[in-house]
Order: C-alpha cells, then sequence, then structure tokens
C-alpha cells in the first residue's frame, strides 16, 4: 500500500517545467528471478558502442557522510556503484523501473583500474533512475557511481532550498573521495573521468566542470521572484559558495541529458566550462528541428569538441529508464515514439562522446561526426 501511494504521488508531481522534474520512486530491493537475457551481436561499431560491452558488471549501494560546506554539520547520502566485473556475484538487482540485465550484486571486481562516471539524478529523482546507462558503461568498462541528493529525492517532495543548488554538487564530489578510498573498489577507480546527469543533475553536472554563478543577477531575481527555490534560505555563506564555484578538476567532461536551470550562471558563466560538454536535448523540451540556436547552454558554451544532440520525438525522460517501462508516463513521448530506441540513441551518443573526447578513439569520432543513422536524431558540431 505504501509504494501504491508512494507511485500516486510521483503521477502528481511529475508535470512540472525543467527545474521540477519527476523520476521514478526509490527501489533498491532485488529479486531473485532472472533478468530477461540482452542481445549481445554486434553488426559494426555503432552497434558495439549502444549493446553490452565484454565486461561483466558488478552492483553494490554504499554510503558516505561528509562534512557540509556551509558549516552546518555532518550530511549522509546513499550511492550506488556499478564496475566492471570478473565474474558474476549473487542476484540481478531490481531497480526502480528495471531489472538489471548483466549486473549482479557483489560481483568480484575486475583488474582496475578504469574510466569513471557520475551520474546526478534531477529534481523529486532517485539514485536508480538511469541505471540503463549506468550499468552499460560498466559493460564497456568503466566505473560508474550515483548518489542519492538527500533532501531533493521522490520521497522529499516538491520543496528545495538555496543550499541544494551547492549540495548536489558536493554530493558527487564526496561520493567519489569515498569510492576513491573503498577497500575494495578504489583500486577500480581511474582517470579520465566524465560528469553526467539529467534535468536538474544535468545543471550539477555542469557545476560540476566550472560553470560559474552570477549571483548578483540571482539576488536581483529574487526581489522581483521571492518564490524562487533558490531565494529560499539564501543567506551570504549560500552566496559565497556560489561566487567560490563548485569546480571538481578530477573531471575531464560533461554528458548533460535534459538539464535546466542555465539561469543560475547568467548570461556568460556557462562560457567559464573548458572540458569537453555533450548537451543532449528532447523535442518533448521544446526543442524541434534546427531549434540550438535556442539552447542557453549551447549558446554559451564554446569549446571546439562540444556536442548537441537532439532526440526528434522524445521527450523528457526518455534519457532515463522510466519511458521504456511505463509508456505514457508524464513527460514521456507519444505512445508511438520507440522509448527503446530512445535509449539506444542515449547510451551510443554518450559512450561515443566519452570514447571519442577522452580516450582518442577515431571510430567513436566518425559516429559523432558521419550522418546520424537514424532520421530522429539532429547533430550539431561546433
Amino acid at each position: 500500500m505504501k509504494r501504491a501511494l508512494l507511485f500516486l504521488s510521483i503521477l502528481a508531481l511529475a508535470c512540472g517545467d525543467d527545474d521540477t522534474t519527476s523520476d521514478p520512486p526509490e527501489d533498491a530491493s532485488v529479486e531473485p528471478d532472472a533478468p530477461p537475457t540482452p542481445d549481445m551481436g554486434p553488426r559494426d561499431y555503432s552497434d558495439e558502442l549502444a549493446w553490452y560491452g565484454e565486461f561483466q558488471v558488478g552492483f553494490r549501494e554504499l554510503e558516505v557522510t561528509y562534512t557540509r560546506p556551509d558549516g552546518d554539520g555532518d550530511r549522509t547520502i546513499p550511492y550506488i556503484v556499478w564496475y566492471p566485473a570478473s565474474g558474476e556475484g549473487g542476484i540481478h538487482p531490481r531497480h526502480a523501473f528495471r531489472r538489471a540485465e548483466v549486473a549482479t550484486v557483489d560481483a568480484p571486481p575486475a583488474t582496475g583500474p578504469f574510466p569513471t562516471l557520475a551520474f546526478s539524478h534531477g529534481h523529486l529523482g532517485v539514485a536508480d533512475v538511469s541505471t540503463h546507462l549506468c550499468e552499460h558503461f560498466a559493460s564497456h568498462g568503466w566505473v560508474v557511481f550515483s548518489p542519492t541528493h538527500v533532501g531533493n529525492t521522490t520521497a522529499d517532495g516538491e520543496t528545495r532550498t538555496a543550499d541544494i543548488y551547492y549540495l548536489r554538487s558536493t554530493d558527487v564530489s564526496a561520493a567519489l573521495d569515498d569510492l576513491e578510498a573503498h577497500p575494495d573498489l578504489g583500486s577500480l577507480v581511474g582517470s579520465p573521468m566524465v560528469v553526467s546527469g539529467h534535468s536538474f543533475g544535468g545543471y550539477t553536472a555542469i557545476s560540476l566542470a566550472g560553470a560559474t554563478f552570477d549571483v548578483d543577477a540571482i539576488l536581483a531575481n529574487c526581489e522581483t521572484n521571492p518564490d524562487d527555490p533558490i531565494c529560499t534560505d539564501l543567506d551570504m555563506t549560500a552566496q559565497d559558495l556560489l561566487r567560490a564555484g563548485l569546480r571538481d578538476e578530477r573531471f575531464d567532461a560533461v554528458i548533460s541529458m535534459g538539464a535546466g536551470d542555465s539561469r543560475r550562471f547568467g548570461e556568460t558563466g556557462v562560457a567559464d566550462v573548458e572540458i569537453p560538454v555533450l548537451l543532449m536535448v528532447a523535442e518533448g523540451d521544446g526543442y524541434p528541428a534546427g531549434s540550438s540556436a535556442t539552447d542557453d547552454y549551447w549558446n554559451t558554451l564554446d569549446e571546439p569538441e562540444d556536442l548537441w544532440v537532439d532526440l526528434l520525438g522524445a521527450g523528457h525522460q526518455s534519457f532515463t529508464d522510466i519511458c521504456a517501462t511505463l509508456a505514457g508516463f508524464p513527460r514521456c513521448p507519444p505512445m508511438e515514439y520507440d522509448a527503446d530506441a530512445g535509449l539506444r540513441w542515449t547510451t551510443l551518443y554518450a559512450l561515443a562522446f566519452a570514447r571519442s573526447r577522452l580516450l582518442d578513439d577515431a571510430e567513436a569520432t566518425a559516429i559523432l561526426e558521419g550522418t546520424p543513422e537514424d532520421p530522429s536524431l539532429e547533430v550539431v558540431t561546433r
């Protein structure tokens, strides 16, 4: 009954704008029944990247406690990890909207180090909202972790205050600190590192990449729009933290999906990002074909290796696990859209971008620069 009530609450909350995105209820429980067997037979390099890779995948649930940057005591957050494994572990974990296909709990780690991917969930979200992407990267030889942004999850409700605008970023950095020091998994964590996120998590990723906040503009907006969430408890400590920025120098690239809150960085703050950025958007978020010029993030970024990918026909939640499981969920695309294809494009372009920009993979670069393999994709380069 509690789970049913929680699900109904999500449906009620899922109709907000980009800054109030709803993700699925958290369910890290596991089930002993076997998952469907994934199709593992690549035909060309695009298929090789779009399908699961050569590694078996392990899964762990961890927790970290760290000192808040605002001096307001300690903060404890759970985070989950996928990693390349040398064999199978226990059962396949059951996530909020899907069961893992290749990952197993506590599988023996492979010999690292491996490149690393961080994932940040959206507003009202959960850490296991994009497990398809996370499990996929791990099967291709990446360590992947996703923190729960406590105070900004499905269970926490709609309200958010100024501190979540910096705590989300420090959550990611603290989880990475803890994972690097983990006795079993720390040796797997290597470079290069990518920070990714969906919706409010896309904003989080860009803040960690070095975008600078226009605090004066934020304060001016609070004078006329005091109900803006960032204005709540925006004291001098919060202002100073935002002015100082949230850059984590360990990250070498960004994958941002359906990001909101670009206005927090003012007209030029995003231009301070000096690492490659992949911006993935969906037509359902107001990006029809030919609309890259209307994207505030894209227009401000100026690195030559940046990339903009529009999933035409897709919805805001198409980048996550949700739409392939619950067709018709709020902010998913119309029923005729192939949600599984949306996940394919997400994983293909995310992994190709990471390999092209950070691992000098010429074949991956050719995918990014070539004609998209499907007319539902629009790709824009510098």
